[in-house]
């Protein structure tokens, strides 16, 4: 059992992307996790006055997640249907509030949505587990290209509550994990890969980014992975983004050291 993380599939599933055949990490096993670093967009055209019942654009996305014998945890992106995963059905899992997409059962793996500021205890296989803070949402740099209700919706970044309840379970913890999960990056690791020619100049800097800022400056963790910015680079030795790679949690984007795309 083991527990990897990939990035944007933005509706296309897995399989049909070859993640398992660009990566090293080998065949993976009906044990292992997979963490999507946002904009999954598995729920990307049901509303939620439509729930249960989903449309069946979603449903194929659905089977795509579940074609390969793994349960599949995600973060939100920037272009992902707020509204409806905010009404699909809770429950407490490793820990944490989650979202289901799909309930895990004797023929399916579970597919679950992991909600903004909350921390999970993730069996990695061995006997224990990782701690992982996640916290979904970003700022789309598109928007005006898009229609509100249809695909783009105010709630992608993250509400000053959200932040809030983020805050408060990390101080609870003692400002403590092993690992973040976010789609956006913090403007300290934003402006380091600016610095260096890896990403182009940022369009804004929000409060999101600037709240990640002070998690960096007080949080202990062993590395952050991102999505997002559509590249698998790695910013530094702590800090990795993640597009079409996948990766056994805890190593980074590059195996050969190479930071660049």
């Amino acid at each position: 059992m083991a527990i990897y993380v990939t990035g944007d599939i933005h509706g296309g599933g897995l399989a049909p992307r070859d993640r398992c055949l660009q990566s090293s990490v080998g065949p993976v096993s009906d044990a292992d996790t997979l963490v999507i670093c946002g904009d999954v967009a598995c729920l990307w055209t049901t509303r939620p006055a439509d729930l249960p019942t989903l449309s069946p654009h979603d449903v194929g996305v659905l089977a795509g997640l579940t074609s390969l014998p793994w349960r599949v945890l995600f973060v939100d992106g920037n272009h992902d249907a707020h509204p409806t995963l905010e009404a699909i059905p809770r429950k407490r899992l490793f820990g944490g509030e989650v979202g289901i997409v799909r309930e895990e059962d004797a023929r399916h793996r579970g597919v679950y949505h992991l909600r903004r500021g909350e921390v999970y205890d993730i069996p990695d296989g061995e006997g224990a587990s990782v701690r992982v803070f996640a916290m979904g949402g970003a700022n789309s740099v598109d928007r005006q290209r898009r229609t509100e209700g249809v695909d783009w919706w105010p709630s992608e970044v993250p509400s000053a509550l959200q932040i809030m309840h983020g805050e408060g379970r990390l101080r609870n913890l003692g400002w403590e994990v092993d690992y973040v999960i976010t789609h956006e990056a913090s403007r300290m690791a934003r402006r380091r890969a600016r610095s260096e020619g890896l990403l182009p100049t940022p369009p804004h800097e929000d409060r999101l980014m600037a709240w990640f800022d002070s998690v960096e400056e007080r949080l202990s963790f062993r590395r952050w992975y991102m999505g997002h910015y559509h590249r698998d680079l790695d910013l530094d030795e702590r800090h990795t983004i993640l597009y079409h790679r996948l990766v056994r949690i805890g190593e980074p984007a590059i195996s050969n050291g190479n930071s660049r795309d």
